[in-house]
């Protein structure tokens, strides 16, 4: 049983390739959350269960159609928030290790008078 199991894997050799075919474009994932975020937020009126449920679906709306664009070998994460805009000051910070040369990041900001929203796509390329 675990012979046939095994023969069942999938083995990827090594390509030795150091750089993405397609890489990490930042304007086009710009041009995406500018465009969902304007779709979004037409006629939404901000409440905390209603910003809960609205992260979770423009989250999944973005990584949807960042991951039509096909980069190559990258891992991608998107952060939304969105806070009650109170004339109230916002401070966010995320940290992680980072390769200058291909790790690229996008990010919108998206206001109206009753809210704040901020979206962020990191792309992490993957050997």
């Amino acid at each position: 049983m675990t012979e046939s199991r095994h023969n069942s894997l999938v083995r990827l050799l090594p390509t030795y390739r150091l750089e993405p075919k397609n890489p990490f474009n930042t304007e086009k994932c710009e041009n995406i959350l500018k465009h969902v975020f304007e779709t979004a937020f037409d006629e939404f009126e901000y409440t905390a269960e209603a910003a809960e449920e609205k992260v979770s679906k423009l989250s999944q709306q973005i990584l949807t159609q960042t991951r039509k664009l096909n980069f190559d070998r990258y891992k991608l994460i998107c952060v939304v928030s969105i806070v009650q805009n109170s004339m109230q000051g916002l401070c966010a910070y995320h940290r992680c290790l980072w390769e200058k040369k291909f790790d690229k990041i996008a990010t919108h900001v998206y206001e109206t008078p009753n809210l704040f929203a901020i979206a962020t796509i990191y792309g992490l390329y993957f050997d």
